[in-house]
Parts: C-alpha cells; sequence; structure tokens
C-alpha cells in the first residue's frame, strides 16, 4: 500500500532578500493547525521571516528577518533524524538559525534550548520520513556554513 502525503512547505526570506523553502511530508491525520504550530516552530529557531506574512490569515506568522550571527539563507541548522522502523536517517536544514538554539561551541544544536526541544517534539510527532515512516530518534544537529566561493588559480 502506497503511503499517501500531506506536505508542509514553509518559505524563508532573509535580510538580502534571499529566499529558501522547506519540504516536508507530514502525518496525513495532521490539521492545518499542527502544520501551522510546526512553522511557527521552525521560525522560532530561525532569523529568517516568512515572505508571505499576511498573504494567508494566521497562517505561518513569523517575525520579519533578524540580524543575526547566522542570518544568511545559506547558513543552516542541520537537525538529523532516524525512523526506527525502517531505518530511514531524515535531515532537515533550518535556514538563517539562531545563535541560542546552538551550544557555546556556536556550532553543535543543543537540543536542551526551549525552541528545538519544541521543534523536535513536533517533528517527531507529525512529520514523516519519505516512506511515512514515524520519526522517533533525533540524533543529532550541527551548523552548516555557508556556501564560499571557490578560488581560481592565478586570480587575484
Amino acid at each position: 500500500m502506497a503511503y499517501s502525503k500531506k506536505w508542509g512547505i514553509f518559505k524563508f526570506v532573509d535580510l538580502q532578500s534571499q529566499k529558501a523553502s522547506l519540504h516536508l511530508a507530514v502525518d496525513v491525520g495532521a490539521s492545518n493547525a499542527d502544520i501551522t504550530s510546526l512553522g511557527a516552530a521552525l521560525y522560532a529557531c530561525s532569523d529568517a521571516g516568512n515572505p508571505e506574512n499576511g498573504n494567508y490569515a494566521a497562517e505561518f506568522q513569523s517575525a520579519p528577518p533578524q540580524v543575526g550571527a547566522y542570518g544568511n539563507i545559506e547558513d543552516k541548522a542541520l537537525l538529523i533524524f532516524r525512523a526506527s522502523s525502517t531505518g530511514e536517517t531524515i535531515r532537515i536544514s533550518i535556514p538563517a538559525p539562531q545563535v541560542i538554539i546552538f551550544t557555546a561551541d556556536g556550532e553543535t544544536v543543543d537540543k536542551a534550548q526551549e525552541d528545538v526541544a519544541a521543534l523536535i517534539a513536533l517533528i517527531k510527532s507529525k512529520v514523516r520520513s519519505k516512506s511515512g515512516a514515524t520519526i522517533t530518534d533525533f540524533i543529532k544537529g550541527y551548523r552548516q556554513r555557508s556556501k564560499m566561493r571557490k578560488a581560481i588559480p592565478g586570480v587575484v
């Protein structure tokens, strides 16, 4: 039997007007309120704003983009989960992560931080793997640095 997917699509914009989107397969039984809660938890962990604020009444409202140490869309917090029934690994990237979601090293996502803990709980209860399996374990989270331009040999 094929898994019927329902998608939560979350859009982000930074202060430079760069945009990113995150597509998550959510539980088919998830209500619009569940998806809105998931969106609120994602935006709480990010300095990016939602470019569609105000376009949809009460859905996915977020603060406008904010200045932050990792305020660029290309900086991300990568959260890694596992669905134990299938062994699938699920990776979720949060663009322009807030500094407060990291431990003192500035690299490791602090799973005990209030916003992160709430997001992890929502992901485990509402988000599904590609095959439809329930996400059961948070493995780790860390910062991914923005893309760097490659140096061209001989060019100064």
